[in-house]
């Protein structure tokens, strides 16, 4: 499939070299405003998200779900957030990094409707739009890092972005013990 694909050589214009490393990569995303917002903004839904997939499968337990659960949460995330990439690549002619707000605060409402649903046919669906709004967040939050981003810093800037939202995904999973240990798991969903 690859091997098919031709790339036609464009003259590219100059750009300065710039230097290598993490932390130079670090230093320009914060440099840059629309950057430092996009990188971190992602990074709270990556906590966010760490916590919830940790207290899910007790969750989804909880609404009669089963030990199947899990994977029915799963499965409804994923049909919506391939919708929402899928709608979003078809519908939007240019993409605002400021749909990020819109994207994010549907994820928060989604979330916090999710933790509290009651209903298992109701949570999953919730799962689901909250899947839509998670892929439409993904594509806006792409393709902001490569219209803000200089040529030479992308991959830095996807770099030390990918850094930040690992951590704070697996450092979620890491403190959910504790979270459970206090709240019950719609709390949990809902912080």
């Amino acid at each position: 499939l690859y091997a098919r694909i031709r790339v036609a050589a464009e003259p590219r214009e100059k750009t300065r070299r710039a230097r290598g490393g993490l932390v130079e990569g670090f230093r320009y995303v914060v440099g840059q405003r629309t950057l430092a917002v996009v990188v971190g903004g992602f990074a709270v839904v990556t906590l966010a998200a760490g916590l919830v997939n940790a207290t899910l499968p007790k969750f989804t337990a909880g609404l009669g779900l089963g030990a199947g659960g899990y994977a029915w949460a799963l499965s409804a995330l994923a049909v919506g957030m391939i919708t929402g990439e899928a709608l979003t690549g078809a519908v939007a002619e240019r993409i605002e990094p400021r749909w990020l707000v819109a994207g994010l605060a549907a994820m928060g409402c989604i979330f916090f409707a999710f933790a509290w649903s009651g209903s298992a046919v109701v949570a999953l669906l919730l799962f689901a739009a909250f899947g839509v709004a998670n892929g439409f967040a993904e594509v806006v939050m792409m393709t902001a890092i490569h219209q803000q981003a200089d040529a030479a810093y992308q991959g830095r800037v996807f770099g030390v972005g990918s850094t930040i939202w690992r951590t704070t995904m697996l450092g979620a999973v890491a403190l959910a013990p504790a979270v459970d240990a206090i709240a019950s798991p719609a709390q949990a969903i809902t912080v």
